[in-house]
């Protein structure tokens, strides 16, 4: 296994690349998260300028993923056939959520982030992917924490960096919803003699 410091192909940030010496890269950036990408299509994201604009959406895509503990995603240029957990760069884009579905998605995130309720989870700039926007910049990130702290379903200062916190209202939407964002956890009853 070669490791080696890279410059992330979906953000620009430093990330390691391990590549076992096949045709599949992986890549942990502490932006993006962990994936898997494959040679071509390390090798043609550089000169796909018509994808780079988007390819925040990829990042959040797979930085949520990592939060959640999802399994590890392939990146492909062209069709993954049946890979598992292959997808081409323009599926993902193609599929990123509409803004009501963010908010939920964010809010997972956040408490995915957090390792005990109550918890304050650090944010700082490399985390705009946590916010699902839909490009590299910061505005569209506070935006999404702005109206998660102004529908009370996390506390703290709407800035970068900053730390939130998600509120009981926010564990409860989370746990009102059927997707797998936030397992639910049995409730016990004790007895008090």
């Amino acid at each position: 296994m070669m490791t080696s410091k890279v410059q992330c192909p979906l953000c620009g940030n430093e990330a390691v690349l391990k590549r076992d010496g096949s045709e599949v890269y992986q890549i942990t950036c502490p932006s993006c998260g962990e994936f898997q990408i494959t040679q071509d299509c390390f090798d043609d994201l550089p000169a796909a300028r018509k994808l780079q604009p988007q390819l925040m959406k990829v990042s959040a895509f797979t930085r949520s993923r990592t939060i959640n503990k999802e399994p590890v995603v392939t990146l492909f240029i062209g069709n993954p056939g049946d890979y598992p957990e292959g997808y081409t760069i323009p599926q993902i884009i193609n599929q990123f959520p509409s803004i009501p579905d963010r908010n939920l998605k964010v809010l997972g995130n956040l408490q995915g982030l957090s390792t005990f309720f109550g918890d304050p989870v650090l944010i700082e700039t490399k985390d705009y992917p946590v916010f699902y926007p839909e490009v590299n910049h910061e505005s569209p990130s506070l935006m999404m924490m702005r109206t998660l702290v102004e529908e009370v379903l996390v506390s703290g200062e709407v800035k970068f960096p900053t730390q939130l916190t998600v509120t009981a209202k926010g564990v409860s939407m989370l746990g009102g919803q059927s997707s797998p964002v936030a397992p639910a956890t049995p409730i016990r009853i004790v007895e008090v003699l």
